[in-house]
């Protein structure tokens, strides 16, 4: 809620200054990369294909990393 005062504040001083609109259409580009809510953003930088929240993704990708790596290690010794 505080952001979308803040933004509004911002994009306000930015029309009523007209010699500044390329601020005005860079704050516009950025505007869907503004959070909604701490840990959520209208357009997120990076979509996953894994369902779930940020955390448990990070965590099934970092165990199949560790699993990958396991398994090349006893590739390794095998040969």
């Amino acid at each position: 809620m505080i952001l979308h005062i803040i933004w509004t504040l911002l994009v306000g001083v930015v029309v009523v200054d007209l010699g500044m609109f390329g601020a005005f259409l860079v704050l516009m580009l950025l505007l869907p990369f503004i959070t909604r809510s701490w840990n959520q953003s209208i357009m997120p930088l990076k979509k996953t294909l894994l369902p779930g929240r940020p955390s448990m993704v990070r965590r099934k990708k970092a165990n199949e990393r560790e699993k990958k790596k396991l398994k090349s290690l006893a590739n390794m010794v095998l040969l």
